[in-house]
């Protein structure tokens, strides 16, 4: 592909992802980020996934997906573990559950452009990482969340920050994020997400972007009780890290199969160089 084919493939992506954002922001964000208690959080959630799906459309993705019904199960208190590659994770959690989700969120990101106005828009728990007080209210209305009966799961990005380096696996998780679960008697879902820092790089452009979400199998809540959070937390990153082998080698086999040359396909794989910035 040569660069002009390149310019033009995120023109057209942008048009595409760029024009509902523009949509979206102007006629329902603004005002659920404003006014979240005026509106109903399914009516918010339903309009904010709408977007979003549109937003990742633009990028031509080829899913790969993996026991997608963590995603549905309100049975029983559960907290969603992900590693986290790309500021596009949060958003591809939205765009695949039907169902609304919770998250919590350093307060930082509510700052960030495009994401933070989505977050506002649906229920979030924003952390004040320099205010241990605060800290320690956030993570007791998180627990009241998770053990009121039926109550959505709740999504963590426990690695802290994205992992740059998307040659490596699920970098060392915050094992204080874990006492959440063990407070809330709640179940642990791991989940592995890999491909999503190419979708906002100029370093990739690809016919066809992969992007993976597989969950395994939840750390039941009896064992959570067991295990100390360390031993806790470094479990679901071995869970979560064995994973992402799996899908790096489907993600090679995948970029293999589009038709691009041998250098584009060999550059496309060094992913190390291909995270968003």
């Amino acid at each position: 592909m040569t660069r002009l084919k390149k310019i033009l493939q995120y023109f057209i992506i942008a048009i595409r992802g760029g024009t509902p954002i523009i949509y979206y922001h102007l006629r329902y964000n603004r005002k659920f980020a404003k006014h979240p208690e005026k509106y109903p959080i399914e009516y918010r959630y339903k309009m904010v996934r709408k977007e979003i799906m549109k937003v990742y459309k633009a990028f031509w993705p080829k899913y790969d997906f993996k026991n997608m019904n963590v995603l549905s199960d309100f049975s029983e208190p559960t907290l969603i573990i992900p590693n986290h590659y790309s500021n596009m994770d949060p958003l591809l959690f939205i765009a695949m559950s039907e169902k609304p989700l919770t998250f919590i969120a350093k307060k930082e990101i509510l700052d960030f452009p495009f994401v933070g106005a989505i977050l506002k828009s649906i229920d979030i728990y924003p952390i004040d990482r320099q205010n241990l007080m605060s800290q320690v209210r956030t993570i007791a209305e998180i627990v009241r969340h998770l053990k009121t009966p039926g109550a959505s799961p709740v999504c963590i990005f426990a690695e802290g920050t994205r992992n740059k380096k998307p040659n490596t696996n699920c970098a060392e998780l915050h094992a204080g994020t874990l006492k959440i679960a063990q407070k809330a008697n709640a179940k642990v879902a791991p989940c592995a997400l890999y491909g999503t820092f190419r979708l906002l790089t100029t370093k990739s452009y690809l016919h066809h972007y992969p992007v993976f979400m597989h969950f395994m199998d939840p750390v039941s809540a009896e064992e959570v009780q067991k295990l100390s959070t360390f031993e806790l937390a470094e479990k679901v990153r071995k869970i979560i890290s064995d994973e992402i082998d799996v899908e790096r080698e489907l993600d090679r086999k995948m970029i293999y199969s589009q038709k691009l040359t041998k250098h584009r396909k060999a550059l496309e794989t060094i992913v190390d160089t291909r995270v968003d910035s």
